[in-house]
């Protein structure tokens, strides 16, 4: 029974790579377990497809345990002689913010950064995503002339004192891309840590120039350092 486990297990990770679909939950996605239709829920998000963890083992037999205070999920094949097949989330600390005055500017772009916040235990969606570390930054976007220029804070990268990079354009807000004259955004950028996110107090954010509405560069590239502890 623990092959067939770590074959439910194996048959999720297809689901989830193998489809490029919708945003939403998507009807027509049928799951089969051993010949048999199982009734419930696939969701597809960003082209990734998501099958719930307990429905795929309690239909192979196996038991699932969800312990909070430990955040880990045990599942327990019938076979009581069998080892448990466990996987822990990330650490479910309290988030931390630092308030900040960081102004970055390229040609008639200005990125204002009011607040950093670590965050260990960060879901995009509630219901079932899987909890990440990200750092956060409340920021202001605003281009201060009237002319169409494209900026895209969220795919700059940053490189934190911990010698991590990263890039925050899968979980930021619609901070960036076309403002279309003298607009501004307001939201929350965030970049997803896989290293010890509490050692963190400063990093490096490079940006690339923003571009108008003949392709023309109208800025430069920016480099900014950021110290929030």
């Amino acid at each position: 029974m623990r092959k067939k486990v770590l074959i439910a297990l194996s048959f999720v990770l297809v689901v989830m790579v193998s489809f490029e679909l919708g945003v939403h939950a998507a009807s027509n996605i049928k799951l089969i377990i051993n010949g048999k239709s199982i009734k419930t829920e696939v969701l597809s998000v960003k082209g990734t497809s998501y099958v719930p963890l307990r429905v795929v083992s309690e239909n192979l037999g196996a038991k699932v345990n969800w312990n909070s205070g430990t955040s880990t999920i045990t599942i327990t094949s019938a076979n009581s002689g069998s080892e448990p097949v466990t996987t822990t989330q990330p650490s479910q600390g309290s988030s931390k913010s630092y308030p900040v005055n960081v102004t970055v500017n390229s040609g008639p772009m200005t990125m204002t950064i009011s607040k950093v916040t670590l965050d260990p235990a960060y879901k995009q969606y509630e219901s079932f995503s899987q909890a990440i570390q990200v750092l956060t930054l409340d920021v202001t976007v605003e281009n201060t002339s009237v002319d169409p220029v494209s900026w895209s804070p969220a795919y700059g990268v940053i490189v934190t004192n911990t010698q991590e990079q990263t890039q925050g354009y899968h979980y930021s807000d619609a901070v960036s891309g076309d403002f279309l004259g003298n607009v501004k955004k307001t939201g929350k950028l965030r970049f997803e840590i896989m290293g010890d996110l509490s050692a963190i107090s400063s990093f490096k954010f490079m940006i690339e120039e923003p571009i108008g509405s003949e392709y023309e560069t109208v800025g430069e590239k920016t480099t900014t350092e950021v110290v929030f502890k």
